[in-house]
């Protein structure tokens, strides 16, 4: 045989059995991987680190460093036992060991820490009385690691959600080398070979990984910031995989097989600052909320709740449009008799701005409202939110677990994402209830919420729409929007 075709016939097949980089994106990059801090890149820190669980196709806990738990419900205690995995181990060959996750959860709670995802410890006996620094000794925060492979978790309630919650990147365990603004020694089925600050992020699988090893031997995150960028990228076949696409592409790019439509826990809202009740309702009333996939031009539903329909077994709608009423509550409303123009505040994002201008465009038409519509970007968004709230601002809320109480706990009058400071022992009580698959408590809660507070208007659920290039199977987004790159595998 001619040597030029021998080789050109081996080239080939070593070029056929070579496993390609996937390619993907993030807008902006956070410029720090603390997981327990938060404020990282999510797709990045779900490649390169594992928790208790990770979280499965329908957002049910699966086994990682824990092979397996159990409950001890007993003379009034609740109790978790996680059993880690003997096999589990860090880049560096060390074992992966209960103590470390104990010291990572401990130091979420520190209050000089200051993480903004400490609230989601709070289940934790004596966690919150930590935080607000009722109590010093952190002995008393109901975590304790018994040996390398045993962790005893003791609970202030029942909360049914917990093992679940234990995938979230905040519960993730801390090595004793972590450098934040280094390359980390991590434990996922990927390990971090190259960053480059603000252009990208190179992964490579992780040779001392216990789980399956990927078959997608690298991925790369680019820092993309325009999602319009983005999507001319992926045209060109260099990118795989992205999302947060341009409103205006949704209907060309849904004819194509590289689309994908994923269902998610997420949901877009109103918040208020400084309105009485009948301001709030008057604005709540007065938007036909069946227009908003219209005019997004998606496949994401209207929302009369805030609780996903999916997440309880009652179902009611809430805030039906009501011109009429609208217009009755408008000119009793003591706030609109003193304001001509209302602050509307929304982050940096296509599909925000198109949904912004079609709120505000309805209030003009049914209510006559003038408004100052403002955007600001998201780096400075949330911070502006938290020191001064505006009149009418535009959240949203992802269920960091699969249950009704995700949402609901959101407006508690101590949560972070509470931004209007709504408070209600009324609407708590209830949404306490949920914890027991109360489906009335759920009902009741929503009910004190959305008609009788009118406190947040919920406009839709997000689907997430996605390009995902038709080289590679295996991909998913579950509920809690996670995506988990380890079982990818490349078509030849």
């Amino acid at each position: 045989m001619n040597l030029r075709i021998l080789f050109l016939i081996v080239f080939n097949c070593f070029r056929a059995s070579a496993t390609e980089t996937f390619v993907t994106r993030i807008p902006s990059d956070p410029g720090n991987l603390d997981w327990n801090r938060g404020g990282v890149a999510q797709i990045v820190v779900q490649q390169i680190m594992e928790g208790l669980t990770t979280s499965g196709m329908k957002a049910e806990p699966i086994p990682a460093m824990a092979k397996s738990w159990e409950f001890l419900n007993r003379n009034g205690e609740n109790k978790i036992i996680f059993h880690l995995s003997e096999r589990a181990q860090w880049t560096d060959g060390a074992p992966v060991c209960a103590s470390e996750f104990e010291a990572a959860w401990k130091k979420v709670l520190n209050p000089k820490f200051a993480s903004p995802y400490a609230h989601l410890l709070f289940d934790l006996k004596n966690a919150k009385k930590f935080h607000s620094g009722a109590i010093t000794d952190d002995h008393l925060i109901g975590i304790t690691s018994k040996g390398c492979h045993t962790l005893e978790v003791e609970l202030e309630k029942q909360a049914p959600y917990f093992v679940a919650l234990t995938s979230h990147w905040v519960f993730f365990p801390n090595h004793e080398k972590l450098d934040a603004l280094k390359l980390p020694v991590t434990n996922g089925p990927y390990r971090i070979k190259e960053w480059k600050q603000e252009q990208y992020y190179l992964l490579e699988a992780n040779s001392k990984y216990f789980g399956k090893k990927p078959k997608i031997e690298s991925i790369k995150v680019l820092i993309v910031s325009s999602d319009s960028t983005a999507l001319n990228l992926y045209e060109q076949g260099k990118l795989h995989w992205t999302k947060d696409l341009p409103a205006l592409d949704i209907k060309r790019l849904s004819l194509t097989p590289d689309f994908k439509i994923f269902k998610t826990y997420v949901l877009y809202h109103l918040g208020f600052s400084g309105l009485d009740q009948k301001a709030r309702c008057a604005l709540a009333y007065s938007l036909n909320k069946e227009q908003i996939p219209v005019v997004l031009e998606s496949k994401d539903s209207p929302a009369y709740s805030v609780v996903p329909p999916s997440l309880s077994s009652k179902y009611k709608k809430f805030q039906s449009y009501n011109e009429k009423l609208a217009k009755k509550l408008f000119q009793e409303s003591n706030f609109f008799k003193t304001n001509k123009k209302v602050d509307v505040y929304y982050y940096s994002k296509d599909s925000h701005q198109i949904l912004m201008e079609w709120v505000t465009d309805q209030w003009k038409k049914n209510l006559g409202i003038d408004f100052n519509l403002t955007k600001l970007e998201n780096k400075v968004y949330w911070s502006f939110l938290a020191k001064t709230p505006p009149q009418v601002f535009l959240s949203g809320t992802t269920a960091e677990y699969p249950h009704a109480f995700a949402f609901l706990s959101e407006f508690f009058s101590q949560s972070v994402p509470n931004w209007g400071k709504f408070s209600s022992k009324t609407f708590e009580q209830q949404a306490l209830l949920s914890l027991s698959d109360n489906a009335a408590g759920v009902l009741k809660a929503q009910d004190e919420l959305l008609e009788s507070e009118c406190a947040v208007v919920p406009l839709y659920f997000r689907t997430t729409a996605t390009l995902v290039s038709p080289r590679f199977k295996g991909f998913f987004m579950n509920p809690l929007t996670y995506v988990y790159l380890k079982n990818l595998t490349q078509i030849k």
